[in-house]
């Protein structure tokens, strides 16, 4: 709080200067830096304190079209801005409910989300896809047809404060990481160098629930 509130304080007031600023004044330019700035300290704050805190699952049994549809929803103001298309496959009778704390897996999945999109600088597809893997797992991949990983860079891209982005911390994918693990599942990434990126989230079920489809 001793940091996020003067941010919020110098966000909020950039904002409202940069409103009445002229357009091409170049005192619209300095503003709009420091409200970058101000952000992107306010995202450091807020991916420290997840790294920090990494609380136990609040588990509970959830429908995994459920999260889908929430974390489609979150993501789409952010995939129309980068002309990226979002597309949902499912498994064609029923699927498995997950055993989980919904608030976790979505933040996995919109985290999984927000980098494919950055990795479609040009626009795309991006595809959720929702799979039973074993009797007791759920499948979820996350499918980008983006600019995808470099060898090198996939052996490190789950290491804490390892980025490759600008205004990256570094801690985004580590979180999902410890999350998924948290629950008993495993998450994984594969890529090749443009063409694009698949990452999947193997969750446990909660066998004594089927989730039947409409």
């Amino acid at each position: 709080h001793e940091i996020n509130n003067p941010l919020g304080a110098i966000a909020l007031f950039a904002q409202h200067a940069l409103a009445s600023v002229p357009s091409g004044d170049p005192l619209a330019d300095h503003l709009g830096t420091v409200l970058r700035n101000a952000n992107l300290c306010k995202r450091i704050v807020r991916d420290l304190l997840e790294y920090a805190r990494r609380r136990p699952p609040e588990r509970r049994t959830v429908p995994p079209e459920e999260l889908l549809g929430d974390v489609e929803r979150t993501l789409a103001p952010h995939a129309d801005a980068a002309r990226v298309a979002i597309r949902r496959e499912l498994p064609g009778r029923e699927a498995p409910a997950v055993f989980c704390d919904p608030d976790q897996v979505h933040q996995v999945l919109v985290n999984l989300g927000l980098n494919a999109i950055e990795a479609m600088p040009t626009g795309g597809m991006l595809t959720f896809r929702l799979a039973s893997s074993a009797s007791d797992q759920i499948r979820f991949d996350v499918v980008d047809t983006g600019i995808g990983i470099p060898p090198e860079e996939r052996e490190r891209i789950f290491a804490a404060f390892h980025t490759t982005k600008p205004e990256g911390t570094g801690l985004g994918l580590t979180v999902a990481q410890d999350i998924v693990a948290a629950h008993g599942g495993q998450l994984s990434v594969t890529s090749s160098p443009g063409a694009g990126s698949a990452f999947t989230v193997l969750l446990p079920t909660d066998g004594r629930t089927r989730m039947e489809k409409s």
